[in-house]
């Protein structure tokens, strides 16, 4: 046991050396150093540590050829699902986090390369297993002008920025006025533990992909509890609308409460035209 101590004290001052050591609770999550990153856009400290974050959001099915407009020309495409694709609307109150307090609001579709054979089961349980599939964002607005910078930057999302507005209670709320509201009534079903996430970025015409590990406990309920209404113009408008989701309804909604999260750079996977 002492010697195990002495490691971690070991450990501990490596940490401190190379630059700044966060710990929150225990969680191996935050027992990591960060360092400064410059590109010519934007400067980020990584990992981002994300302390407290509230996740809520719905799931639908589409059609698969109004699933696939944002791929065109990619080597990626939808996950399908019986026959249609989801997509995933969702919203996030960064109540914590070394980025800063901030929300966001987003629209993401579970992608996978093209040509690759597997399960979705294995996407949901850990999609961090296998690099060919994440989630593709295809619209994302936040009230953080920085992370709007290093999310373009560094991770490759079509990042903006926007009036986003959170309200958490027992239901949970995100809306861009004039633009797009979500709702999620309380979920019912049973604590599952939050699986890590996945996402695929273009960066330079390459194919980003990020793992962020999370921990936290997530609710899942029937789509009835989710209510989405689309107005206006504004890019999660269109990315929306587009999709289909004024006409759909959802399949499941879901939400997370107190999630701790650490967001590291990606890694390049190639090109984002498909490989001949």
């Amino acid at each position: 046991m002492q010697g195990l101590l002495r490691l971690r004290q070991v450990r501990l001052r490596r940490l401190r050396q190379g630059g700044v050591l966060l710990t929150a609770g225990g969680s191996i999550l935050f027992d990591v150093e960060q360092r400064v990153h410059r590109t010519a856009d934007a400067t980020s400290t990584v990992p981002v540590l994300y302390r407290a974050t509230t996740i809520f959001g719905a799931v639908y099915t589409v059609d698969p050829g109004v699933a696939s407009s944002p791929f065109e020309g990619a080597c990626i495409e939808p996950w399908p699902i019986s026959g249609g694709a989801a997509v995933l609307v969702v919203g996030l109150e960064h109540h914590a986090s070394t980025a800063g307090p901030y929300r966001a609001l987003a629209v993401a579709l579970p992608a996978r390369r093209r040509g690759f054979e597997g399960t979705l089961l294995r996407f949901v349980v850990d999609m961090r297993a296998i690099e060919e599939q994440a989630l593709w964002i295809t619209a994302l607005a936040s009230t953080s002008a920085a992370a709007r910078a290093s999310g373009r930057a560094l991770w490759g999302l079509p990042h903006e920025t926007a009036d986003v507005q959170v309200t958490i209670d027992r239901a949970a709320e995100a809306r861009v006025p004039g633009e797009i509201a979500l709702r999620c009534e309380p979920p019912r079903g049973p604590a599952l533990a939050c699986p890590p996430l996945c996402l695929f970025g273009r960066a330079a015409e390459r194919l980003c992909r990020t793992i962020a590990e999370v921990e936290g406990r997530v609710r899942v309920d029937v789509g009835s509890r989710a209510h989405l209404h689309i107005e206006g113009s504004g890019p999660l408008a269109r990315a929306a609308r587009s999709r289909g989701l004024d006409r759909a309804r959802p399949r499941l909604s879901f939400r997370a409460d107190r999630v701790r999260a650490r967001l590291p750079l990606p890694s390049d996977t190639g090109p984002i035209t498909p490989r001949r």
